[in-house]
């Protein structure tokens, strides 16, 4: 008989991505299907649906009592490209599809509505195991958005595993805001709904080993640290893993030259063609890059202070793409507009240049403060792009640096923009030494960081809370 798993999440790449999280929710479902188990989704169907190329069939509908009356939504369903995960998404226009996912570019939680916007997406996935027809064995909720499930799950019910994507994101409801949602809380003005589903979830796991160790203390625990060191036996890092159908520099339609280990030489026509994209001059340098939402987190602030004098002295070129915080996009695209021939990028998300940037640049920036996994180094690497990176949380349990054997990547400990100059010098060192770079490319492309592992990790925590 198949083991049922219900996931509750935020996003679903590629129906509704914004960050890493909806790649995992979007790969790990295909990996546990492949080995067996009868896995679904359920998510948001926000007003920035692609219905064309994401097409829904409405299957049926609920009422949600909300705000001491019952509110309607249609129920939705499709399945993720590619596969026969169903994925079933919550309708409701005045809660849940009124615009984006979240609601600043940031994908931090700050708005009111988009708190209720979770809650009720939490609110409705409790009743839809009914009208679906599947009783699930775990749920296994995703970050706080819906950890929320935990406080509308009337027992008895199947247990529940919350996955800490990031803990710096929480999620904080206003008194009013929980009233409609018709929960009862004493005291606080501000109820902290991350906290309340560590604290009764029956399991809690997180996207890597280090990073479960870091937030069992300050600062790492973001004054949740309490919670997670008490219940550091029932914590577990199970390190992510990537799409290796859709992140395969052999196959990618992105790019423009298809490459792989056995044919290197084939990947610097995708660097000359980034450059040839961004209007940058062809020179004997390596490209840097970086794909990243531009928060406090990620570290651009130091990136852009360590970065500008090698820009400067015209020893490399730097490309970047993502959103975020207005004063570290401005960075980024100050240093675009003081050299252009040598710095270009893009404020947004944009997939497709995303791959080019993958592809084409030599090496791959995640100077994170810190970083409970990260994908980007992972794509790098399955690139032959090789990734600069903090040693904090999955960056650490991932990358090794290329003074020890096995080398993949480059690896520095402080964050700080000396210690991040000195790993940049250090690649420059690397890339003029075009046989060692060579070796560390294949090395790193060779790795495996396909989901099937870590699907196995899960499938067990999912059998031992079975029990």
């Amino acid at each position: 008989m198949k083991i049922k798993i219900l996931f509750v999440a935020s996003e679903v790449t590629p129906l509704a991505k914004v960050g890493g999280l909806g790649d995992v929710v979007g790969a790990l479902p295909k990996a546990l299907s492949k080995l067996g188990v009868d896995v679904r989704i359920i998510t948001g169907y926000y007003g920035t649906h692609d219905e064309k190329t994401y097409p829904t069939s409405v299957i049926g509908k609920i009422f949600v009592p909300w705000n001491s009356e019952p509110l309607p939504a249609k129920i939705r369903k499709t399945v993720i490209p590619k596969s026969r995960v169903p994925v079933y998404l919550i309708d409701q226009p005045q809660v849940v599809s009124t615009g984006g996912i979240y609601d600043s570019p940031t994908a931090i939680a700050g708005s009111e509505a988009e708190v209720e916007r979770f809650l009720f997406i939490s609110k409705a996935a409790v009743l839809l195991p009914e009208i679906i027809k599947f009783k699930p064995d775990v749920w296994h909720l995703h970050d706080w958005h819906a950890a929320p499930v935990t406080l509308f799950l009337k027992p008895p019910h199947a247990p529940t595993l919350l996955t800490i994507h990031n803990l710096a994101n929480q999620g904080w409801a206003s008194s009013a805001t929980i009233a409609r949602a018709g929960l009862s809380v004493s005291g606080a003005k501000n109820f902290n709904l991350f906290r309340a589903g560590l604290e009764k979830a029956d399991y809690l796991s997180t996207v890597s080993p280090t990073y479960a160790k870091e937030i069992q203390s300050a600062p790492g625990g973001e004054g949740l640290e309490d919670i997670l060191r008490r219940r550091r036996q029932e914590l577990t890092g199970i390190v992510n893993g990537i799409d290796t159908q859709v992140f395969n520099p052999a196959t990618d339609r992105c790019i423009a030259r298809r490459y792989d280990a056995r044919h290197l030489e084939r990947k610097f026509l995708n660097t000359t063609a980034l450059r040839r994209l961004g209007g940058l001059d062809d020179i004997p340098g390596p490209v840097f890059g970086i794909v990243s939402r531009f928060t406090n987190q990620k570290g651009v602030d130091i990136l852009s202070q360590a970065i500008e004098p090698f820009i400067k002295s015209k020893r490399l070129q730097f490309v970047f793409l993502g959103q975020g915080e207005k004063s570290l996009e401005d960075l980024c695209l100050g240093l675009a507009k003081l050299y252009p021939k040598f710095c270009f990028g893009k404020i947004g998300f944009d997939a497709v240049l995303a791959q080019k940037i993958y592809a084409g640049s030599d090496f791959f920036l995640m100077p994170s403060r810190f970083e409970p996994c990260g994908l980007g180094q992972l794509i790098a690497m399955r690139y032959g792009t090789i990734p600069i990176v903090r040693a904090t949380g999955g960056l650490k349990d991932t990358v090794v640096d290329i003074a020890q054997l096995g080398g993949t990547g480059l690896v520095f400990n402080d964050f700080s923009a000396a210690a991040l100059s000195n790993a940049i010098d250090r690649a420059l060192a690397l890339y003029g030494n075009r046989a060692k770079l060579k070796t560390v490319r294949r090395r790193a492309m060779r790795h495996d960081f396909s989901w099937e592992a870590s699907a196995k990790e899960y499938l067990k925590l999912y059998k031992h809370l079975m029990k």
